[in-house]
């Protein structure tokens, strides 16, 4: 039985994609974080997906998979979304007596919603959802964005990715790509390039003029460097 105060709020694809890896493998003795990492979820994100699958009624308090689990890996493809849409009308029974997402609009649900906890959550509680209902076959008025999920690999590219512009950005004449500092001297503090240049403070982007100043202050610096040149790298951190 569902705790009545509480409500998950997972992203949707993470839920669902630990489902569809139940599917495709062969279903373990017992589900754990390692398992979750290996369907690329983010390790800061495991808590929610657990609370989601233990709402939903997928895994034991241990871990071990429920009947509801063991019949979403093994239902036929054209008998999935009927499996699915009786797991989520167990698990949201109350709300579905509150509520009906083929007439109510988002509105209507997030306000029905609130009594649960946390409430600065609310509104990803109510993705969750209607999200669900969705993959569910269950109809729904008013259908929220349809994201992608967010694997530990995509979050590891857009981290080494930073503050890169997008292609064919235009910069205005005299201005630096943003691209040379954000990348090469990522890390250093501006109070450096302050200190080189004797003021007070050295604001992003750097125009022209501060760097020609700097590249007579310590040639090293600059000069010809590229992003990829790694003997440049180690000279300006030398």
């Amino acid at each position: 039985m569902a705790d009545s105060d509480f409500r998950p709020y997972a992203a949707t694809a993470n839920v669902l994609a630990v489902i569809e890896r139940c599917r495709t493998r062969n279903l373990p003795e017992t589900l754990t974080h390692d398992f979750l990492g290996l369907t690329g979820i983010p390790e800061v994100v495991y808590g929610r997906v657990w609370q989601a699958l233990k709402f939903l009624d997928l895994v034991h308090d241990d871990g071990r998979p429920t009947d509801h689990l063991q019949a979403l890996a093994k239902a036929p493809d054209a008998e999935l979304p009927q499996v699915l849409a009786a797991c989520i009308r167990e698990a949201y029974r109350e709300d579905f007596d509150r509520v009906d997402p083929e007439r109510d609009g988002q509105t209507v649900i997030i306000d029905a919603f609130r009594r649960y906890q946390p409430r600065s959550q609310t509104s990803r509680m109510v993705m969750l959802f209607l999200g669900l209902c969705r993959a569910g076959g269950i109809p729904i008025i008013d259908a929220p964005r349809e994201r992608k999920m967010q694997t530990v690999d995509s979050q590891r590219k857009q981290a080494s990715a930073g503050a890169r512009p997008a292609r064919g950005t235009k910069f205005p004449r005299g201005e630096m790509r943003p691209s040379f500092f954000d990348h090469l001297v990522r890390d250093t503090p501006r109070s450096l390039f302050a200190h080189v240049l004797g003021r007070e403070r050295v604001s992003y982007p750097l125009n022209r003029p501060v760097m020609d100043r700097l590249k007579v202050k310590v040639p090293n610096m600059v000069g010809e460097a590229t992003v990829g040149d790694n003997k440049r790298r180690q000279g300006f951190h030398a």
